[in-house]
Order: structure tokens, then sequence, then C-alpha cells
């Protein structure tokens, strides 16, 4: 089936291995590179906004998907009922948010 990766920073830096992700959509037709910018600065070949947004507007309909998200916990905390509230089932909804904790 069809896969998409909305891939999201701020500035284009911050969308690391894209280049591996682009050679995998030249790889397998099924595999969708979404490389999202939220800063202020527009990237040629990259979407403009918060890469959740864009996910959720282009797919509106969940029924069936399943849906990974990562990134901030408070973006994949509201992804997850994002993605509930679009028709994906709780069990197909997985996250792992990025925990950032001070060393020492």
């Amino acid at each position: 089936g069809p896969i998409y990766l909305y891939h999201g920073a701020r500035q284009a830096p911050g969308l690391y291995l894209r280049d591996v992700f682009e050679e995998l959509e030249v790889q397998y037709e099924n595999f969708n590179y979404v490389p999202c910018i939220s800063g202020i600065r527009r990237v040629i070949g990259c979407h403009t906004g918060r890469g959740d947004a864009l996910a959720f507007q282009d797919h509106s309909d969940l029924e069936g998907w399943r849906v990974f998200l990562c990134g901030a916990p408070e973006m994949v905390s509201e992804g997850k009922r994002t993605a509930y509230l679009q028709g994906a089932d709780l069990a197909d909804i997985l996250a792992g948010p990025f925990e950032f904790k001070k060393a020492g």
C-alpha cells in the first residue's frame, strides 16, 4: 500500500537523511516523501507548514490506515487525537514522542 512520510523541520538543515528519503521515493513507487518546513523561509522542493498539519490536511479520512507519529511530545499527543478523530483506529496509531532531558 501507499506510504507517506511527512518529514518536518523549522529549517532545511533539520530535514536529516533527506537524500536517503528522496532515493527511497525513486526506488519504491508506493513511497511518498513530503519534506515540510515550518519556518519563515521558503525552501525549494519543500512544502510550507508543519508536517503534521499538512499530513492531516492531505489525508482527512484515516479509516483503515496505520499512523506513525514521532516528534515533540505536544505534537505527538495532538496528532494521536487528530488521527483518531479522522478515523484511525486507536490500535493503528503508534507514537514515539522525542523526550528531551538535560544531561547531568
